[in-house]
């Protein structure tokens, strides 16, 4: 004689219990996906502006080769030297927070040195020769 449990389960769908464990562990992968993007989106603005710092510096280099001597101010790089376009444009003077970058030169080396600050206070300097 053989028995078989006629009984069946019931059960059909899923318990509260385990639609929280579902939302807690989708939220914690969205908050960790979410903190790495961010960081990777700031890292880059820190590599652009380091680009851009090192463009703007050898600009002014360009400018000194062209004129003889070192721009004033900043401005001076937007205006045609001796062609007709400008050594750099003005998008060149920002940096990726919108912020303008800050030239100084020594003349005795030539260096150029371009300094700007992150978002996040971090402090961005390019020493162009």
């Amino acid at each position: 004689m053989i028995l078989h449990n006629t009984q069946r389960s019931r059960r059909t769908a899923f318990t509260l219990m385990e639609m929280m464990v579902v939302v807690a562990i989708i939220v914690v992968l969205a908050g960790t996906g979410g903190f790495l993007l961010m960081n990777s989106l700031e890292n880059a603005k820190v590599d652009t502006a380091k680009t851009k710092a090192k463009a703007l510096g050898q600009a002014v280099q360009q400018f000194k080769l062209k004129t003889g001597r070192f721009p004033s101010n900043p401005q001076e790089l937007l205006s045609p030297v001796d062609t007709y376009l400008p050594v750099v444009d003005q998008e060149a003077l920002l940096d990726p927070w919108g912020q303008e970058y800050q030239i100084q030169v020594d003349e005795e080396s030539d260096q150029v040195l371009v300094t700007t600050t992150s978002s996040k206070g971090a402090q961005i300097v390019v020493v162009v020769k």
